[in-house]
Protein backbone atom coordinates (compact mmCIF):
# COMPACT_ATOMS: atom_id res chain seq x y z
CA UNK A 1 0.00 0.00 0.00
CA UNK A 2 1.19 3.81 -0.97
CA UNK A 3 -0.38 6.55 0.43
CA UNK A 4 0.88 9.74 -1.26
CA UNK A 5 -0.27 13.61 -0.12
CA UNK A 6 -0.14 16.11 -2.62
CA UNK A 7 0.58 19.14 -0.52
CA UNK A 8 3.91 20.07 -1.16
CA UNK A 9 4.96 18.44 -4.79
CA UNK A 10 2.15 19.35 -6.65
CA UNK A 11 1.59 22.56 -4.90
CA UNK A 12 -1.66 21.61 -3.78
CA UNK A 13 -1.17 22.47 0.22
CA UNK A 14 -4.50 24.27 0.50
CA UNK A 15 -6.03 21.53 -1.49
CA UNK A 16 -5.39 18.41 1.32
CA UNK A 17 -5.75 15.73 -1.66
CA UNK A 18 -3.73 12.91 -1.39
CA UNK A 19 -4.01 9.83 -3.17
CA UNK A 20 -3.99 5.89 -1.94
CA UNK A 21 -2.69 3.15 -4.38
CA UNK A 22 -3.65 -1.03 -2.47
CA UNK A 23 -5.05 -4.28 -3.76
CA UNK A 24 -8.45 -4.37 -3.94
CA UNK A 25 -9.21 -5.99 -0.88
CA UNK A 26 -7.37 -3.31 1.34
CA UNK A 27 -8.65 -0.55 -1.02
CA UNK A 28 -12.60 -1.94 0.37
CA UNK A 29 -11.48 -2.29 4.11
CA UNK A 30 -10.03 0.74 4.07
CA UNK A 31 -12.78 2.45 2.16
CA UNK A 32 -15.09 1.10 5.35
CA UNK A 33 -13.64 4.09 7.43
CA UNK A 34 -13.85 6.36 5.04
CA UNK A 35 -16.00 9.41 5.11
CA UNK A 36 -18.44 9.51 1.94
CA UNK A 37 -16.61 12.63 0.47
CA UNK A 38 -13.47 12.81 1.89
CA UNK A 39 -11.57 15.35 -0.77
CA UNK A 40 -14.13 18.22 -1.99
CA UNK A 41 -14.52 18.32 -5.38
CA UNK A 42 -12.36 21.40 -6.42
CA UNK A 43 -9.67 19.42 -4.43
CA UNK A 44 -10.13 16.31 -6.78
CA UNK A 45 -10.01 18.40 -9.70
CA UNK A 46 -6.61 19.73 -9.02
CA UNK A 47 -5.43 16.26 -7.97
CA UNK A 48 -6.60 14.76 -11.10
CA UNK A 49 -4.89 17.79 -13.47
CA UNK A 50 -1.87 17.71 -11.37
CA UNK A 51 -1.62 13.87 -11.64
CA UNK A 52 -1.44 14.19 -15.67
CA UNK A 53 1.67 16.55 -15.42
CA UNK A 54 4.10 14.24 -14.97
CA UNK A 55 6.49 16.23 -16.26
CA UNK A 56 6.03 18.92 -14.00
CA UNK A 57 6.16 16.38 -10.88
CA UNK A 58 10.00 15.36 -12.31
CA UNK A 59 11.00 19.42 -12.61
CA UNK A 60 9.18 20.16 -9.43
CA UNK A 61 10.77 17.18 -7.05
CA UNK A 62 14.20 18.01 -8.99
CA UNK A 63 14.27 21.78 -7.68
CA UNK A 64 13.37 20.52 -4.12
CA UNK A 65 16.08 18.22 -4.00
CA UNK A 66 18.44 21.33 -5.37
CA UNK A 67 16.49 23.69 -2.39
CA UNK A 68 16.73 21.31 -0.48
CA UNK A 69 20.30 20.46 -0.57
CA UNK A 70 21.05 24.46 -0.29
CA UNK A 71 19.22 24.89 2.51
CA UNK A 72 20.96 22.07 4.32
CA UNK A 73 24.21 23.78 3.41
CA UNK A 74 23.25 27.31 4.43
CA UNK A 75 21.76 26.00 7.88
CA UNK A 76 25.44 23.81 8.93
CA UNK A 77 27.47 27.16 8.42
CA UNK A 78 25.13 27.74 11.56
CA UNK A 79 26.93 28.05 15.29
CA UNK A 80 24.51 26.38 17.50
CA UNK A 81 23.06 23.47 15.80
CA UNK A 82 24.21 20.00 16.26
CA UNK A 83 22.68 18.35 13.14
CA UNK A 84 20.60 19.06 9.74
CA UNK A 85 18.84 16.04 8.18
CA UNK A 86 17.94 16.17 4.68
CA UNK A 87 16.10 13.01 4.38
CA UNK A 88 14.16 13.27 0.89
CA UNK A 89 11.20 14.95 2.21
CA UNK A 90 10.64 18.76 1.37
CA UNK A 91 11.89 19.36 4.64
CA UNK A 92 14.98 19.31 7.14
CA UNK A 93 14.80 18.01 10.22
CA UNK A 94 17.57 20.38 12.68
CA UNK A 95 18.64 19.05 16.22
CA UNK A 96 19.94 21.45 18.84
CA UNK A 97 22.32 20.03 21.08
CA UNK A 98 21.71 19.97 24.30
CA UNK A 99 23.42 22.53 26.22
CA UNK A 100 21.70 25.05 23.80
CA UNK A 101 18.01 26.89 23.22
CA UNK A 102 15.14 24.05 23.17
CA UNK A 103 13.28 24.01 20.12
CA UNK A 104 10.19 25.61 21.48
CA UNK A 105 12.81 28.36 21.92
CA UNK A 106 13.70 29.04 18.20
CA UNK A 107 10.78 28.69 17.00
CA UNK A 108 9.26 31.54 19.36
CA UNK A 109 12.66 33.51 18.60
CA UNK A 110 12.27 32.41 14.45
CA UNK A 111 8.68 33.84 14.78
CA UNK A 112 10.13 37.67 15.97
CA UNK A 113 11.54 37.59 12.39
CA UNK A 114 7.84 35.74 10.77
CA UNK A 115 9.56 32.91 9.90
CA UNK A 116 7.31 29.66 11.36
CA UNK A 117 9.27 26.01 12.07
CA UNK A 118 7.75 23.41 13.55
CA UNK A 119 8.65 22.08 16.90
CA UNK A 120 8.43 18.52 16.80
CA UNK A 121 8.74 17.96 20.84
CA UNK A 122 5.12 16.93 20.73
CA UNK A 123 5.19 14.05 17.96
CA UNK A 124 7.78 11.87 20.13
CA UNK A 125 9.86 12.09 23.47
CA UNK A 126 12.98 10.38 21.52
CA UNK A 127 13.43 14.28 19.71
CA UNK A 128 13.82 15.54 23.22
CA UNK A 129 12.47 19.27 22.67
CA UNK A 130 15.35 19.85 20.54
CA UNK A 131 14.09 19.02 17.05
CA UNK A 132 12.15 21.74 14.49
CA UNK A 133 11.17 20.68 11.31
CA UNK A 134 11.84 23.60 8.43
CA UNK A 135 10.21 23.02 5.04
CA UNK A 136 11.73 23.84 2.22
CA UNK A 137 10.76 26.47 0.08
CA UNK A 138 12.21 29.43 -2.96
CA UNK A 139 15.83 30.43 -3.20
CA UNK A 140 14.63 33.95 -1.33
CA UNK A 141 12.56 32.35 1.45
CA UNK A 142 15.22 29.94 2.08
CA UNK A 143 17.70 32.83 3.05
CA UNK A 144 15.12 34.74 4.81
CA UNK A 145 14.97 31.04 6.99
CA UNK A 146 18.92 31.13 7.39
CA UNK A 147 19.09 34.52 8.28
CA UNK A 148 15.88 34.04 11.16
CA UNK A 149 17.83 31.26 12.52
CA UNK A 150 21.09 32.75 12.60
CA UNK A 151 20.11 36.29 14.36
CA UNK A 152 17.18 33.70 16.65
CA UNK A 153 20.75 31.81 17.68
CA UNK A 154 22.37 34.68 18.12
CA UNK A 155 19.49 35.91 20.31
CA UNK A 156 19.22 33.00 22.19
CA UNK A 157 23.03 32.89 23.01
CA UNK A 158 23.10 36.67 24.49
CA UNK A 159 23.85 37.13 28.28
CA UNK A 160 20.12 38.23 28.70
CA UNK A 161 19.19 35.15 26.85
CA UNK A 162 21.31 33.02 29.43
CA UNK A 163 19.29 33.74 32.55
CA UNK A 164 16.05 32.38 30.75
CA UNK A 165 14.32 28.75 30.23
CA UNK A 166 11.63 29.89 28.30
CA UNK A 167 10.35 33.35 26.48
Amino acid sequence: MVCTSLSKMYALSGMRAAYLVADPDTAGRLRRWTPPWPVSLPAQLAAVTALRDPAHYTAHWARTHTLRRELANSLRELDGLASVDEGVANFLTVTLPPHGPSAAQLVRACRDHDVFLRDLSPMSPAYEGRTVRIAVRDTAENTRIVAACRSALETLRSPAAAGRTSR
